[in-house]
């Protein structure tokens, strides 16, 4: 048995400068807000009251404390917000190609992105005054890019409406990276594996239905299917409630 994504449960409580990955996704977001300012109203002085205002912020600072998604999230729609600004402004193949995989990233990380999307479109539309521009066709062309880039994932969703398991869980990878959710990759001939004590949710790969009784006629725990390929469970999920 192997447990793979040790070095994931572990990145936000031990690294090389003892630093979590929430605390350089709320760090790194300081300058793209310095960058989306400049884009708005072309300050220097509005980019670092906006720093200081966001390094205050009780939510900015909680979630930069917590193995938890959102301060990726925060990153990412100001990355987005910031890319846009910078598409409409150069209005080249490059800018609105960056704006594409920023998308792509919201959507991968937070499924509920797609509102920030719709807000930005709302943006771009009532910028364009509601016009067939040019504009308007290099931004859906854009936000269709990225909408393809999510497919995969999208297909996951559709393959697996009828699990047990939660939607929220299914589609948000981001929440795989929390702390408390791990993952065991079971050898079909080894013995029950040993779980242990503090987790939230555990998935099993590559583990047939006869070591799954087994678990959890040792565990009591209740194991449902969650991926399935070629009408075979491939993913099975273990929560403590």
């Amino acid at each position: 048995m192997v447990n793979l994504p040790h070095c994931l449960s572990q990145s936000r409580t031990c690294n090389l400068s003892k630093i979590k990955f929430s605390v350089f996704c709320s760090l790194l977001t300081f300058p793209f807000i310095y960058l989306l300012c400049l884009e708005l109203f072309n300050s220097s002085l509005v980019g670092m009251i906006a720093i200081a205002l966001t390094a205050i912020s009780p939510f900015h600072v909680l979630y930069a404390q917590e193995a938890r998604p959102y301060s990726l999230w925060t990153l990412i729609i100001v990355l987005s917000s910031w890319a846009l600004l910078r598409a409409l402004r150069l209005k080249n193949t490059r800018s609105w190609s960056i704006y594409s995989v920023t998308t792509a990233l919201g959507f991968y990380t937070f499924l509920y992105s797609c509102f920030v999307s719709l807000g930005q479109g709302i943006y771009v539309f009532c910028l364009e005054r509601f016009r067939w521009t040019k504009t308007v066709k290099e931004y859906l062309l854009a936000i269709s890019i990225g909408c393809i880039f999510f497919v995969p994932w999208i297909l996951v969703i559709l393959f697996n409406q009828d699990s047990e398991y939660t939607w929220q869980h299914v589609i948000s990878l981001s929440y795989l990276l929390e702390a408390d959710v791990k993952f065991q990759f079971i050898d079909k001939t080894q013995d029950v594996p040993t779980l242990p004590d503090n987790f939230s949710d555990y998935f099993f790969y590559n583990v047939t239905p006869d070591s799954i009784e087994a678990i959890q006629q040792k565990y009591a725990y209740r194991i449902t299917p969650v991926i399935y390929q070629s009408n075979k469970v491939k993913l099975w999920h273990l929560n403590v409630e």
